[in-house]
């Protein structure tokens, strides 16, 4: 077996339901910040590993406190912070998906997160993509 490049194996292995969200964006953004969402999604999901986490969104930087952490390359944690023990241990409501497709399509009713039926991608819409951040990669 021949040894193959990472970020061919990252291109290999990103989920079909991501590749088919970034080509069916393309040119369909609401918003220029929309655009910029997509395109560095789309380039750490193909070229960007990350071992300790890829903070995209804090919960400290938003209203509803929503955090969401790519591992990885194309894996999520996706939710908000329920309560700190003593002893530092964070306990969270939320997801680990296997796609940004799956993250955005999550209705944050079903988190907690608010009492109206909204998806996560309906909710950065609203705030277009207000906080997101593409540069706090951990490792």
């Amino acid at each position: 077996m021949e040894n193959q490049n990472i970020d061919d194996i990252a291109n290999e292995t990103m989920p079909q339901e991501d590749i088919e969200l970034f080509n069916s964006m393309k040119g369909h953004y609401v918003s220029e910040n929309e655009r910029i969402f997509f395109d560095n999604m789309q380039r750490k999901e193909e070229d960007k590993w990350t071992t300790q986490g890829d903070l995209i969104l804090s919960e400290k930087d938003n209203d509803l406190k929503l955090f969401l952490m790519r591992v990885c390359y194309n894996e999520y944690q996706f939710g908000r912070p329920i309560s700190v023990d003593s002893d530092g241990t964070h306990h969270t409501e939320g997801i680990y998906a296997m796609s940004l497709s799956e993250v955005l399509h999550k209705n944050l009713r079903q988190i907690h997160a608010t009492d109206k039926d909204i998806t996560f991608w309906q909710w950065l819409r609203e705030k277009d993509y207000k906080n997101i951040k593409y540069d706090v990669n951990f490792d």
